[in-house]
């Protein structure tokens, strides 16, 4: 098995137009019990190197590399033995999350941006980090993603996916120990409760009741 991490780490060294299968491999790993030593070992610089692939991806418009490098950064969100290793580049992991959920204009790179958006959330509720910095980077990624969303009104699937992981993340912010206020202020100065509440009036039916749910908790 570390053979096998330590190979991926080579991998991960291409550019991103070539990265793809390594990435689609090491996703599939990070969320296997003995990834968190091994990771360790074979890839102490993972975070930065999946977020440099991310960024590369964006600028070459390589958008099968970006949704898999933000997958692999979602994952590592989702297991708490990566926590420590993903707060150290929080705020970097943030920037790249918003530039691929508003600059990237493939659904499974939004899909993906949004999912890490969303795990950061989650993550960010039990993390030592400053969790009022984060959410306020959280909170202004998803606002321009939930005025397109609002906006175009779900045009497709993958438009409802991105939407509906985006209100899920503004709820669980909402829903922290801490700084439910901050939220609720923030989300009305960046246009965000305007965003939900024309989505719960006018959005796909898929959509309305999240965002009926999300704008009551967003008056309260």
């Amino acid at each position: 098995a570390a053979e096998a991490y330590g190979a991926l780490a080579k991998a991960l060294a291409w550019p991103a137009r070539l990265a793809f299968p390594a990435l689609d491999v090491l996703r599939v790993a990070l969320l296997q019990p003995s990834a968190p030593a091994l990771v360790r070992q074979a890839t102490p610089n993972l975070v930065p190197r999946l977020l440099a692939l991310a960024r590369e991806g964006l600028d070459e418009g390589v958008a099968p590399a970006v949704a898999m490098a933000l997958r692999c950064v979602a994952n590592l969100c989702a297991v708490s033995q990566f926590h420590a290793l993903v707060g150290e580049h929080a705020p970097d992991a943030l920037e790249t999350a918003a530039d691929g959920l508003n600059r990237s204009t493939n659904a499974a790179a939004r899909t993906a941006a949004a999912t890490v958006l969303l795990n950061f959330a989650v993550f960010i509720r039990s993390s030592p980090a400053d969790e009022e910095a984060a959410q306020a980077q959280i909170m202004s990624a998803l606002a321009p993603a939930l005025a397109t969303a609002a906006q175009a009104g779900g045009d497709t699937t993958g438009d409802q996916e991105v939407a509906l992981r985006s209100m899920v993340a503004l709820g669980t912010l909402l829903h922290s120990q801490k700084g439910a206020d901050f939220v609720k202020s923030l989300a009305r100065d960046l246009g965000s409760t305007e965003s939900v509440q024309a989505l719960a009036e006018r959005g796909p039916e898929r959509l309305r009741p999240c965002a009926g749910a999300l704008l009551g908790a967003l008056a309260s």
